[in-house]
């Protein structure tokens, strides 16, 4: 009967180090997905007012997707629908927006089914330091939004409650086999 008992304290000793082991081991982390460019890109200066906004993601989205561009003057441009293309939203916009800072801002579901959203402004005009350029897609400033950049994860939760509790039923099965009828 003691021999019964040390196996399953044994048994149960190796359980509990099994699961602080899958707990506190590295697994990697599953980033959601994050903006990589857009055009126009955070800062650019552009000599006239875009016909297009895009933003381009680290994974594909779903549709449907809210893009909102906001000229200096709050005057409503969007043409259509957002359009979302694998990891690519689009937006139209009509030509003959005002010169000063503008801003866009996305939101989108990611297939993961993660909402995702950024904001980007930009200038159109003449004014402020250096040259107007055109809109070409270019990446996106500063690290990418969304990933995991460590700690604890839900994924390493998921796995540190399952073996939790596949050990403690196996030590349940242990000790009812063990225990007198």
């Amino acid at each position: 009967m003691i021999r019964g008992i040390d196996r399953a304290r044994g048994g149960a000793v190796v359980g509990v180090l099994v699961v602080l082991v899958l707990a506190w081991h590295p697994m990697p982390a599953y980033a959601h997905a994050s903006l990589v460019s857009s055009s126009p890109s955070e800062g650019e200066r552009l000599a006239i007012a875009p016909t297009t906004v895009s933003f381009e993601f680290s994974e594909e989205m779903s549709a449907p997707a809210y893009v909102v561009v906001t000229p200096p003057d709050d005057e409503d441009l969007l043409v259509g629908e957002p359009e979302v293309d694998g990891n690519v939203v689009r937006q139209q916009v009509r030509t003959g927006g005002s010169e000063g800072t503008w801003t866009t801002a996305v939101r989108a579901v990611s297939q993961d089914g993660h909402p995702v959203t950024s904001q980007i402004t930009f200038s159109v005009g003449a004014d402020g330091d250096g040259p107007a350029t055109t809109a070409e897609p270019a990446r996106a400033d500063g690290p990418a939004t969304g990933r995991d950049a460590g700690g604890w994860s839900r994924t390493r939760t998921d796995v540190a409650v399952g073996a939790g509790l596949f050990l403690l039923a196996g030590l349940l099965l242990v000790l009812a086999r063990r225990s007198p009828r």
